[in-house]
């Protein structure tokens, strides 16, 4: 849900400046193409209290401040990373499956599924491979 700019309403961005019409920041005037913030206080010997639209850029950038179209773009790039994080928790998920099955084969090649397997099936191995260590000291 997007946030709603200025949600008291205490600022305006205002291109048409009351007089006097300065940044009370820097000082640059309103020559109608520059954007000021006007915060809707008038001083005494001092007039309009207005921000120039670089002023209230520094202001924000010293506040750690990040423009929404700057945070929309960082959170699509978030967004595209964790899909791509997905893709590859998929890959390593497939190819621990496809070297798995591969050492499988390999330890395993009349297909037997597991060390249980391959004792169970021949009692009599394990006691030729203990003549065959006893002759082999």
């Amino acid at each position: 849900m997007p946030k709603e700019k200025n949600p008291s309403g205490k600022f305006q961005l205002i291109t048409e400046t009351p007089l006097p019409n300065k940044c009370i920041a820097c000082g640059k005037e309103g020559t109608g193409s520059n954007q000021f913030v006007d915060f809707g206080v008038s001083l005494d010997y001092v007039g309009a209290i207005l921000i120039c639209f670089n002023c209230c850029t520094e202001m924000a950038e010293l506040v750690d401040y990040v423009p929404c179209d700057e945070a929309d773009e960082a959170n699509v790039r978030v967004m595209e990373l964790l899909n791509e994080l997905e893709q590859e928790k998929q890959n390593v998920i497939a190819l621990d499956t496809v070297i798995s099955e591969y050492y499988r084969s390999k330890l395993f090649p009349d297909g037997m599924d597991s060390v249980e397997d391959s004792q169970d099936s021949d009692d009599n191995s394990a006691i030729e491979s203990d003549a065959d260590a006893t002759l082999f000291k």
